[in-house]
């Protein structure tokens, strides 16, 4: 068992949140032992594992068990499968009409200020404009789902091709031959010592971005600009819905609100 009294030394919180994150530990663990499982194992639970834990966690306590399992990968320094529904961002983007946010002026904006940053945070963000992908779809890849002028996306329902610009696959290139650890399993996205980045860390990439526009931008406003650029160029809405990852028209429109687009 990790040693925990070192965690809530070593954690940077106040001691209001710090308070937060034990309750949300010890519901967590309560949780583990009921399966017969250790904090070990946590790092092999699924995304559909962390969402019914956080679905059967009593309401007045959610917030602690949010706080305690993001603060908990971020020491262990390991790649745990949280579902979205763990970071505050997940519920603003809920509440937003789902409608595409970028236009192509701020699209540009945005794609202008990240040619000042590194070169992994650039070809994290041409990947989003390209693919419009999930956050955990992102923070999945590994350096085998890079093959050129294509990405492999890979999730819970199977795996999709889609196709990448030259300036997308130019930029992952780049940001590849900076890399320590290029095994194909190797995390695609990873810090200075080959660890998986976290979704922690990808917010604060989103965060950059929204300073750039002065504005809020969630990950989700990607994914819902890239559909509404389909829909101008009269892409099929079968061919959206896979570009997705939806498995029908019908997936994709209760989980979208196009503009005036309608499937046929």
């Amino acid at each position: 068992m990790r040693d925990l009294a070192l965690f809530y030394e070593q954690v940077s919180l106040s001691s209001y949140t710090r308070a937060r994150v034990k309750t949300g530990v010890k519901v967590f663990f309560n949780y583990l032992a009921a399966r017969d499982l250790t904090l070990d194992d946590a790092k092999y639970l699924s995304q559909e594992d962390f969402r019914l834990f956080y679905n059967m966690t009593e309401p007045a306590r959610r917030q602690d068990v949010r706080l305690a399992l993001i603060s908990l990968s971020e020491w262990l320094k390991e790649s745990w499968h949280l579902p979205m529904v763990f970071y505050p961002e997940h519920r603003k983007s809920h509440k937003q009409a789902k409608i595409p946010a970028l236009s192509h002026e701020e699209m540009e904006i945005m794609n202008r200020a990240s040619q000042c940053t590194s070169l992994r945070n650039r070809a994290v963000f041409l990947t989003l404009r390209d693919t419009g992908m999930r956050a955990d779809e992102l923070l999945n890849m590994q350096i085998q789902d890079f093959q050129g002028a294509k990405v492999i996306i890979r999730n819970n329902m199977g795996e999709r091709e889609l196709e990448i610009t030259e300036e997308t696959e130019q930029a992952v290139r780049a940001y590849i031959k900076t890399m320590k650890i290029v095994q194909p399993e190797a995390p695609l996205w990873a810090g200075r010592q080959g660890e998986a980045i976290t979704g922690l860390w990808l917010g604060k990439i989103i965060n950059h971005l929204s300073e750039d526009l002065e504005r809020s931008v969630s990950i989700s406003d990607f994914r819902h600009t890239l559909v509404n650029h389909m829909v101008e160029k009269n892409v099929a809405m079968v061919e959206i819905a896979r570009i997705l990852g939806f498995t029908s028209e019908k997936a994709l429109f209760s989980n979208l609100r196009l503009c005036g687009a309608k499937s046929s």
